[in-house]
């Protein structure tokens, strides 16, 4: 007998915007504080514009 789906539970979304302007729209669990990134989510990240 196939095992019953579980129910996807209700995700929270946020805007957040760039020092630019820009909005965009998030899932609030995929936020992060910069300082609790380790090094593998760090090279994966684009540099904010004017920081390289």
């Amino acid at each position: 007998m196939p095992k019953k789906e579980e129910k996807k539970k209700d995700e929270n979304y946020v805007y957040v915007k760039d020092s630019q302007g820009v909005e965009y729209v998030c899932r609030l669990e995929d936020l992060k504080k910069a300082e609790e990134l380790t090094e593998e989510e760090k090279e994966k990240c684009m540099a904010p514009p004017g920081s390289a």
